[in-house]
């Protein structure tokens, strides 16, 4: 189930790369901001969806040139702030190797927030993927 998300995911975000290229970054902007909305509302369309045993994607918003994907663990004995690390390390790689999800973060400034809630219902544990992080993450790789 999860290589199947990830490639509805992967294959949206193509198509929103490939929708806002057609103009200079400040139209490509607007589109893209536009087409991250409607693919947030699309996405939402088939949630919530369980990503495994102990957490569940709830849903996706965007906002502005912000997507973010919502997730509720559902497990009480999952230490939500280690698991969330481990997700996060995932998440980096295949983010920020995307070629797509690279070229939307490089020029549009696009961000991928991976909001986790923790079962006990304690505020979200977010985890921001942007430009920044992703050449964190490269030079990290390198050391």
């Amino acid at each position: 189930m999860r290589a199947q998300r990830a490639l509805i995911v992967s294959g949206t975000l193509i198509g929103l790369a490939g929708a806002a290229f057609g103009g200079e970054a400040p139209e490509g902007a607007g589109v893209m901001t536009q087409q991250l909305a409607v693919t947030a509302q699309s996405l939402g369309q088939a949630l919530p969806q369980k990503v495994d045993d102990t957490l569940t994607l709830s849903s996706v918003s965007a906002e502005g040139l912000t997507l973010t994907y919502h997730y509720k663990f559902t497990d009480p004995a999952v230490k939500a702030s280690e698991r969330v690390a481990e997700l996060n390390n995932r998440n980096l790689a295949q983010s920020c190797h995307h070629p797509g999800m690279r070229q939307m973060m490089k020029v549009f400034e696009v961000a991928f927030v991976y909001s986790y809630a923790p079962y006990s219902g304690e505020a979200p544990i977010d985890a921001k993927i942007d430009e920044k992080a992703c050449l964190a993450y490269d030079q990290s790789r390198w050391k």
